[in-house]
């Protein structure tokens, strides 16, 4: 039987129809999930974490370590990263909106002001991640 937790151990699916740690990865999608595979005859839990298998008992000692941490908050920076990121080019549409508006001497679309403070905002966060990380 596998079990399917996230990164904060909360179980996401049981499910005993599962045969094999292959079926068990195509159904989930997590950053740092794990998939635990109970083997009921000694109790023992088997966790794989990118593409790695460790016995529970292992996983609980990695998971403390400062390396662990470290890469987990790298994933999340970057994972973060990447949504500021998209969310900038999402909007890049609004700033050739208000070039567009100026060149034209029409009333501007959107609020600029607003606009540039949210970009620099995300900006400055992507600069605080990327200095901590890469």
């Amino acid at each position: 039987m596998y079990i399917l937790k996230d990164k904060d151990d909360n179980i996401i699916s049981c499910a005993k129809e599962l045969s094999s740690i292959e079926d068990a990865k195509t159904i989930m999608n997590l950053p740092y999930g794990v998939i635990v595979e109970l083997d009921e005859a000694n109790g023992e839990g088997v966790i794989l974490d990118e593409g790695r298998f460790y016995l529970k008992s292992q996983w609980e000692e990695i998971i403390k370590s400062d390396e662990y941490k470290y890469k987990k908050a790298k994933k999340e920076a970057f994972d973060e990263i990447s949504v500021l990121k998209e969310e900038l080019s999402n909007e890049d549409y609004k700033i050739i909106k208000i070039m567009e508006a100026k060149l034209k001497n029409e009333a501007l679309p959107y609020n600029t002001d607003e606009l540039l403070a949210e970009r620099n905002t995300r900006r400055k966060r992507i600069n605080e991640l990327e200095h901590l990380f890469f």
